[in-house]
């Protein structure tokens, strides 16, 4: 049997990296949101600005801004530059994102 080998992240200093980033954050029962973020606190709940809800690959709804408690988080990860892109261009075209 063979093992991958995952590297160990210690997620506090990781979640400050991603401060002003484009992330996705999938939730444990499955709802993932598109935004940036823009903090995490000392218990790492989340604040994104600019957010789209996803439900099944598919956007079921966007807004300005959601708080997401720390332990509803399954995983969290930078968007790819396509992915980022889809979303300014979007948020940009209602005037809440300057070009």
């Amino acid at each position: 049997m063979s093992t991958v080998s995952v590297p160990i992240v210690n997620p506090k200093p990781f979640l400050r990296s991603l401060v002003g980033k484009w992330v996705n954050v999938k939730l444990k029962w499955g709802l993932e949101y598109r935004g940036r973020l823009v903090i995490s606190d000392v218990y790492m709940n989340l604040q994104l600005e600019l957010v789209e809800e996803y439900t099944e690959k598919e956007v079921h709804g966007r807004m300005d801004k959601l708080i997401i408690r720390c332990n509803n988080v399954l995983h969290i990860h930078e968007l790819d530059n396509e992915e980022t892109e889809k979303i300014v261009q979007y948020w940009q075209s209602r005037g809440r994102l300057e070009k």
